[in-house]
């Protein structure tokens, strides 16, 4: 069971407990809206508390929300709720078509990679370019917690990547670990770093210290 079936197994625990007690009637609204207000309510807090953890120990493994959900609203993610529900609302049908995901690049119509950036190296929105590596891509797309280890043995922790030329990406929040220069310190360097794409050799999403 992924991610959006157990929220959806949620919301119609939900709807069951909203109709059981005819708490729809109170607002005069369907109870599938109130029950996907609750799920997406506990989402944005989970989401909210994991970045105050990361905020706080950054190498800290991930937490059991985490595991569960990711605490994260995903592309199409309403629309397969609203499938699930059989809501066959006009309302409903808009959103499911805004939210449907596109898999062509905007910029060339080139077929895109996960996390929606574009297959095609001659791209000319230079943001959208794949890396060729599926978690350095997902770290352009969503900001988390990410560990790049470069080929020198330093250890970069950053938040998210911007490309910003064929050959370098810009890490934010980035902090240093390691290195020549002073092997056992660290170094935050708040407005990020620039970082050559070819000089990494592994990225890691959500690392933590075992």
């Amino acid at each position: 069971m992924d991610e959006i079936d157990r929220n959806v197994e949620l919301a119609n625990g939900f709807r069951e407990v909203i109709n059981r007690c005819s708490r729809e009637n109170a607002s005069d609204t369907p109870d599938y809206v109130l029950a996907e207000y609750l799920v997406l309510s506990l989402m944005a807090y989970e989401r909210a508390i994991l970045l105050r953890n990361r905020h706080s120990h950054p190498m800290r493994g991930p937490s059991l929300t985490q595991r569960i959900l990711g605490a994260e609203i995903r592309p199409g993610h309403m629309r397969r709720m609203s499938e699930l529900y059989q809501i066959e609302t006009p309302e409903a049908a808009s959103m499911a078509q805004r939210d449907e995901p596109n898999d062509r690049c905007p910029s060339c119509e080139s077929e895109e990679t996960d996390y929606g950036l574009c297959s095609s190296v001659e791209c000319p929105d230079l943001s959208r370019r794949s890396t060729g590596s599926n978690e350095l891509n997902k770290s352009m797309m969503d900001t988390f917690n990410y560990l790049a280890i470069m080929k020198n043995g330093c250890h970069i922790e950053y938040a998210s990547a911007t490309r910003i030329s064929e050959e370098w990406v810009h890490l934010s929040d980035a902090v240093l670990h390691g290195g020549s220069f002073r092997p056992s310190s660290s170094f935050k360097f708040e407005r990020g770093a620039d970082v050559r794409i070819d000089d990494i050799s592994v990225v890691v999403d959500a690392p933590y210290e075992g």
